[in-house]
Formats: C-alpha cells, sequence, structure tokens
C-alpha cells in the first residue's frame, strides 16, 4: 500500500532507514513529512540514496525471520512498477552477516 495516504506507515521509522542510508538532515526531515511511503522511495532514488532500499529489505527479512522463529531463509526484493530492481536482501536465521546483492 505504498501510494495509500490511508494505509498505516512509520514514517519515523522510513526516516531512520534514510538516515542509515547516509541520506542528509533536511532529506531526512523531508521523509518524516511525506503523505505515502511512495513518496519516501520517489525521494531516495531521485537523490540517488540506493541502499536505502537495500536497508529496507534487509529489515523485511529480520521482521520476517522474526514472525516465523527463524529456521529458514529468507530473500526480500523492492522493485518499481516498472520492473526495475531497487533493492535486495537475503537473511538466514541466526547469521550476523546480511547477503545484500545490489541489483
Amino acid at each position: 500500500m505504498v501510494h495509500s495516504k490511508s494505509a498505516p506507515v512509520d514514517f519515523q521509522f522510513l526516516a531512520d532507514v534514510a538516515k542509515q542510508s547516509g541520506a542528509p538532515t533536511h532529506m531526512i526531515e523531508a521523509v518524516k513529512q511525506a503523505n505515502t511511503a511512495s513518496q519516501v522511495g520517489d525521494m531516495m532514488y531521485e537523490a540517488g540514496h540506493l541502499s536505502f532500499f537495500h536497508l529496507l529489505c534487509d529489515y523485511c527479512c529480520q521482521h520476517a525471520l522474526r514472525e516465523v522463529n527463524g529456521g529458514l531463509t529468507v530473500e526480500t526484493t523492492l522493485y518499481t512498477l516498472k520492473g526495475q530492481c531497487l533493492g535486495k536482501a537475503v537473511r538466514s536465521d541466526g547469521a550476523n552477516e546480511v547477503n545484500r546483492d545490489w541489483c
């Protein structure tokens, strides 16, 4: 639901991911004020902060592993509506390392 204004989006979380990806302060503040997750993605893509998407994928993998109590390998990949790969992460249960294959 990245385009919906009514879908719950944690913009503080997205701002934290933006900060981790090296986004400047003004962009982090813009993320907090965004209307949709899609708007955040557009901002990060246009600014060239592609590591944002890889970090986001890694957080998805971590969350999925917690939800299933581990025991498997999880891969998350983000694509644009036109099929362009934005980010990817693969994480195995108990592994401290993440495989962030760049698209």
